[in-house]
């Protein structure tokens, strides 16, 4: 990384790293000037970030210590980081398969969550990818996308308002992004604790002043292969709430095949394990 400014033109990169957003947003307005500020305040701060940790004696790991966001993802590949292409291959497409199947009224209603995964200057840009994600699977069964942010009788909003397609029948669907990078300090019984407080913590939230109106939860972990074992271990005799509106998380695995590639997949915890396993 040099230390000089560099203009950071997000939508130039997102062309050549993820076209198939800009396939899906179409002519629509997008507010480029404005993301391209943004992400060029936040690179500058990056940099500065960078060279502080450089220039200080008394850090050892000159690696930034702040959560990597998705400006430090791209940084990562124009440098030709394999992970950081595999990362973006996926987002790719993810993106051209929701472009695929939803309506012109639905990739308007898409599009103020792709601006959010692409202004938001920490890891939890990779909320907005979950949630994009698990709509990519409703949509890919019976379900179609009625409306996003669908305002509950108690003021609190559920992600999705989806419509199956034979029944017709409505069903609110509301993700739940959980982290984790380092799971070094928890023992089985308090890393089960705090992933079902948060999803106990999640279905009060939702519910309060309001018992009657029901929605699926949908967790979905962020976590290294191994630390998605440890947790799909603990599942069914330690963390499974006994809710059937609570589904099984979800997660995203890198598989590397026998040639050294690697590949993005999105799906229940268990069926990563065993994808993996086999």
């Amino acid at each position: 990384m040099e230390e000089n400014k560099v203009k950071f033109d997000l939508e130039s990169r997102l062309r050549e790293y993820m076209p198939s957003l800009f396939t899906l947003i179409g002519n629509r307005p997008f507010g480029w000037n404005n993301i391209n500020k943004i992400a060029e305040r936040n690179f500058e701060k990056r940099s500065k970030e960078y060279w502080a940790l450089q220039n200080d004696d008394e850090i050892i790991d000159k690696r930034l210590i702040v959560e990597a966001n998705l400006y430090d993802v791209i940084g990562s590949m124009r440098e030709g980081d394999d992970f950081a292409k595999t990362l973006f291959t996926y987002f790719d497409l993810l993106l051209q398969h929701l472009g695929k199947m939803l309506s012109t009224y639905q990739k308007d209603l898409i599009c103020t969550t792709l601006k959010g995964f692409l202004i938001d200057t920490d890891k939890n840009y990779r909320n907005y990818i979950g949630e994009l994600a698990v709509l990519n699977n409703c949509l890919n069964g019976d379900f179609d996308l009625v409306s996003l942010e669908e305002p509950m009788p108690n003021g609190k909003k559920i992600d999705f308002n989806l419509k199956h397609k034979i029944s017709k029948k409505t069903q609110l669907v509301e993700v739940l992004n959980i982290h984790y990078n380092y799971l070094k300090e928890y023992t089985d019984d308090t890393l089960a604790l705090e992933i079902k407080g948060k999803i106990i913590d999640k279905l009060k939230d939702k519910t309060k002043n309001d018992c009657d109106t029901e929605f699926y939860l949908v967790p979905v972990i962020w976590a290294n292969y191994e630390q998605l074992k440890w947790i799909s271990s603990l599942y069914a005799d330690k963390i499974n709430i006994q809710n059937k509106l609570v589904i099984e998380p979800s997660a995203f695995g890198c598989f590397t095949y026998p040639d050294g590639s690697q590949i993005y997949k999105f799906g229940t915890l268990s069926s990563l394990v065993l994808i993996n396993e086999n």
